[in-house]
């Protein structure tokens, strides 16, 4: 029985704001749509593409802006109750990897994820080498195979990890077939922000290589990256470790200056369209980036039942 109302009769276009609310489709009853919110209020991210998408509103990111001095300054050394050093802290369940190809070296962040996705920097560390030379990929191996130590007894092994494919392809492809049935797997990142752009595509069928890729939705796992940053300790909260040399090389100077390498941007495609929003590099080096939506990647590969066990 409701009937359109012009708020601003002198408009040239007749336009309006219509929510999910008013819906009539079963997925939009109001049980769901309330179940939803709650889920999404947990993660700054989710609750603006619920904010955009169920209540059809404009939303504000200001909030979860921070400075690489901000990350920076809440590192954080992880130690048991005798204070000594260990390699993974109480709350993580999982551990994932990724490694970023460059043209001299590779560069390797292993992560823990805990209860509700809560993250902990494990271990950062640059191999300086040819990407082409076996020995090089010798020495991730390594890393990638060892097991790390949790503070309560223990030996934990990574369960999932990424290895970028899309700069040297066929020395990356060489390393990671054979590792396949370890969970070594191939990864690329898709920056084209279509309309099909989602965070993890599965590969339907092996690449010339005979290696199974994955697809990153680059942009939306930077949203969601972007948007943990400033979350106050419990799910999703990200923790920084401090740096130590007698452990690895990573976690300096350069690694946290890496966190503002990005922003944020609205591109209108050329010829019309819809606007995108994608990011773009603001700094020479962006690896840190790269890290770490190589890591949420390799959380998603594990799928659901791994994650809602931790």
């Amino acid at each position: 029985a409701g009937r359109w109302i012009a708020t601003n009769p002198l408009g040239e276009i007749p336009g309006w704001h219509i929510d999910a609310l008013v819906s009539l489709m079963p997925a939009a009853r109001w049980g769901r749509i309330a179940s939803e919110f709650l889920s999404a209020v947990k993660d700054p991210t989710e609750l603006m593409a619920f904010w955009n998408t169920v209540l059809g509103l404009a939303s504000d990111e200001g909030a979860t802006k921070v400075s690489a001095r901000d990350i920076e300054g809440r590192v954080e050394e992880y130690t048991n109750t005798a204070g000594q050093v260990v390699d993974v802290p109480d709350g993580v369940g999982v551990l994932t990897s990724f490694t970023d190809v460059q043209g001299s070296w590779l560069e390797l962040l292993v992560k823990g994820w805990g209860v509700g996705e809560e993250s902990w920097d494990i271990l950062h560390e640059r191999i300086p080498g040819d990407p082409e030379a076996a020995t090089t990929w010798a020495r991730l191996d390594a890393l990638l195979a060892k097991s790390y130590r949790h503070q309560f007894g223990g030996d934990m092994r990574i369960m999932c990890s990424l290895v970028d494919v899309g700069a040297y392809h066929d020395a990356a492809c060489r390393f990671v077939k054979p590792r396949e049935r370890r969970m070594v797997f191939g990864s690329m990142g898709d920056r084209t922000g279509g309309p099909d752009h989602v965070e993890l595509k599965a590969p339907s069928r092996a690449n010339a290589q005979g290696v199974r890729v994955y697809t990153l939705g680059t942009y939306r796992l930077k949203a969601r990256l972007f948007g943990r940053l400033g979350l106050r300790p419990g799910p999703r909260y990200m923790h920084f470790r401090a740096y130590n040399a007698d452990r690895c090389n990573g976690f300096d100077g350069e690694y946290w200056g890496q966190v503002e390498s990005e922003k944020r941007v609205t591109k209108r495609p050329k010829g019309g369209g819809r606007p995108k929003q994608m990011y773009v590099q603001t700094r020479e080096r962006n690896e840190w980036v790269d890290l770490q939506v190589g890591n949420l990647g390799a959380l998603l590969v594990l799928g659901a039942p791994v994650r809602d066990r931790m």
